[in-house]
């Protein structure tokens, strides 16, 4: 299995419009950056694939659940 080898468009359009949706639900700035990962899970019970999404931010921002702050991170 090469994980370097290029993902199909199809993959990247769903990718692409996950981030948005993730992005649009958590009112994010665009400066914000929104990662999405599938991982395989070899845990008993859990699913063979999950999907992992991280949000990274580099200032204060508010979201509609809560509000967190976070360092500098773009200097």
């Amino acid at each position: 299995m090469d994980i370097f080898a290029p993902r199909g468009s199809r993959y990247s359009e769903r990718t692409n419009e996950i981030k948005a949706q993730v992005a649009a639900k958590l009112g994010l700035a665009e400066d914000a950056t929104v990662m999405v990962t599938e991982l395989t899970c070899s845990e008993e019970g859990c699913p063979p694939i999950e999907t992992v999404i991280a949000v990274l931010m580099c200032e204060k921002q508010s979201t509609s659940s809560s509000e967190k702050t976070h360092g500098n991170c773009c200097s």
